[in-house]
């Protein structure tokens, strides 16, 4: 890309100058679905909720989600720009460099544009709130599975360790999940994504709260399963010879 020669662009004159039109030629995949992804989120901000519970929520929601992945689709074209480079750095000072105007236009605008979608989004409280819970449930989702994945690494690769070890980690989770969630938020009522509001945080804390612990909760028991099922199967494996 860098130094490359074609009929558009002619960088044997400087080779860090960056062939804009060659990049979106070789990404043109990324760049044609990253226009789907916009063309649904067009359609869905403009389309009219039918008859039934939570339509407008759900045409809102498809419509961020469509911009997400949109978002998501232009992360990987700047990825594979900062891969051309080498690292975030060199691609920052390219910008910087009058022979690559281009670049740095396209940038602008593509900056401007995603001040206007995230503007867009922010109008809907619903769906930002709906972002926000389901970012919370991932999160948890990931605070978990790196604790867990952490204690399996501290002890030896063996079935006699790692099992036990994630039957009382996972326990232990679950009854603590399993306490909060009786002593401290059995008795809070659940508000609706429709009736949050930022004027009034405490409801917005109390359903994060509970999404984060109900989310582990669910993770501890999958998991505690799991383990538990795995020992008969690693019984065979050892009757058998296979098992270390």
């Amino acid at each position: 890309m860098i130094g490359a020669d074609n009929q558009t662009c002619d960088t044997d004159t400087n080779s860090d100058e960056f062939c804009l039109a060659e990049f979106i030629d070789d990404r043109s995949s990324l760049f044609g679905t990253m226009g789907v992804f916009v063309a649904v989120a067009a359609y869905l901000s403009r389309a009219q909720p039918g008859p039934i519970t939570d339509a407008e929520l759900m045409l809102k929601a498809g419509y961020t989600a469509s911009l997400g992945l949109a978002l998501l689709i232009l992360f990987l074209i700047y990825w594979s720009m900062r891969n051309e480079f080498g690292t975030w750095t060199d691609l920052r000072r390219a910008h910087m460099q009058l022979h690559n105007w281009t670049l740095t236009v396209f940038t602008g605008f593509t900056g401007l544009l995603i001040l206007s979608v995230t503007h867009l989004v922010t109008l809907n409280d619903p769906v930002v709130f709906l972002l926000l819970l389901t970012g919370t449930a991932v999160f948890s989702l990931i605070a978990f599975t790196s604790v867990v994945y952490g204690v399996g690494r501290r002890v030896p690769r063996s079935p006699l360790w790692r099992i036990p070890t994630m039957f009382v980690v996972c326990s232990v989770v679950l009854a603590v999940s399993a306490y909060v969630r009786n002593q401290y938020l059995a008795g809070i009522e659940i508000t609706t994504i429709q009736d949050l509001t930022f004027a009034d945080p405490v409801p917005i804390v109390l359903m994060l709260t509970m999404v984060i612990v109900a989310t582990i909760q669910s993770l501890a028991a999958v998991s505690l399963i799991a383990t538990i099922l795995g020992i008969p199967i690693v019984a065979i494996d050892k009757i058998r010879g296979v098992s270390p």
